[in-house]
C-alpha cells in the first residue's frame, strides 16, 4: 500500500484527471473473489497508443504493482512520465488519478536534455490533444466497462481535472499550426462529466460524450469556439492508430 500512496500524493502535487464510474443501482459484490478485478482491467483496457488505458502493470516493485485486498484491487505505477494509481472496489467502483504527462517530462528518460519536451516547466502547460485523445480513451474504457450486466445498464461518471489554474494551452505536435492567441486557465479545476449513463448511451455515443467533454475543458481556456472539427479528426487518428 505505501507505493500505492506515495505514488497517489505525488500525483496530486501536479496536475491530475480523476476518473470514477460506480454504478447507480447498488451491487452487493461485483466480483466472486477480488482477484477477477485485476483480470477485468486487463480485459477491457484500451491499447491504442504506446501506452494503454488505464496502464495495467505487469511488474511488481516499487515503481509499479496491483495489489489485491480484501474489498478492493489497487494499481500503481510512477516511471518516467506515467504516474497512475487505480483502485476497483469489490462494488463496482472504478477510481483512476493519473498525472498530466506534460508535468513529468522533465524527470523522464524518454526525451534528452536538449529534446523540447525534456524544457517543459511543470504546472505551466496542458497540451489539447493530449486531452483529445486520454479523454477519448477513457470513455472508450468505461463503455466497455458499463456493458457488464453487472452494472444494470445504468452508471455515474465522474471525469475532472485538477491544478490548472494559471496553465497556457498548446499544441506539442511539431506538425500542428500552434496556438498563437494566450489561451490561460483561470481555474484550478474543471469537471468535465458529472452524470448517470445508461449502457447503451455509452456504447453508441462514447466518441460524442468525449468530444463535447473535450470542448468544453477547452472553452476554460477563454476559446468560446474551439476547433471540433479538429477534435473529431483526432479522435478517428486514435481510433485508426495514425498518431
Amino acid at each position: 500500500m505505501s507505493n500505492f500512496k506515495s505514488t497517489l500524493d505525488k500525483i496530486k502535487k501536479r496536475g491530475y484527471w480523476k476518473i470514477v464510474i460506480e454504478p447507480v443501482y447498488p451491487i452487493k459484490k461485483f466480483f466472486d473473489h477480488i482477484i477477477e478485478a485485476k483480470e477485468f482491467i486487463n480485459g477491457n483496457r484500451i491499447q491504442l497508443r504506446s501506452w494503454d488505458y488505464p496502464h495495467y502493470p505487469t511488474r511488481n516493485d516499487e515503481k509499479s504493482g496491483i495489489n489485491l485486498l480484501t474489498n478492493r484491487a489497487n494499481g500503481y505505477i510512477d516511471w518516467n512520465h506515467f504516474k497512475e494509481v487505480w483502485t476497483y472496489f469489490q462494488s463496482g467502483q472504478f477510481v483512476h488519478v493519473f498525472g498530466l504527462r506534460e508535468d513529468w517530462f522533465q524527470e523522464s528518460d524518454w526525451f534528452g536534455s536538449e529534446d523540447r519536451y525534456s524544457k517543459v516547466d511543470p504546472n505551466t502547460v496542458l497540451d489539447l490533444i493530449g486531452v483529445t485523445l486520454s479523454m477519448t480513451e477513457i470513455l472508450l474504457f468505461l463503455s466497455k466497462l458499463a456493458s457488464d450486466p453487472r452494472y444494470k445498464e445504468k452508471v455515474h461518471i465522474q471525469i475532472s481535472l485538477s491544478n490548472l489554474e494559471g496553465r497556457q494551452l498548446t499544441v506539442f505536435d511539431p506538425r500542428r499550426v500552434p496556438i498563437f492567441s494566450e489561451r490561460k486557465s483561470t481555474t484550478p479545476s474543471i469537471v468535465a462529466i458529472d452524470d448517470d449513463f445508461s449502457s447503451d448511451t455509452l456504447s453508441h455515443d462514447h466518441l460524442a460524450i468525449a468530444r463535447d467533454a473535450t470542448v468544453d475543458i477547452i472553452k476554460y481556456f477563454d476559446w468560446p469556439d474551439p476547433p471540433v472539427k479538429v477534435i473529431e479528426d483526432d479522435q478517428q487518428k486514435l481510433l485508426t492508430r495514425r498518431l
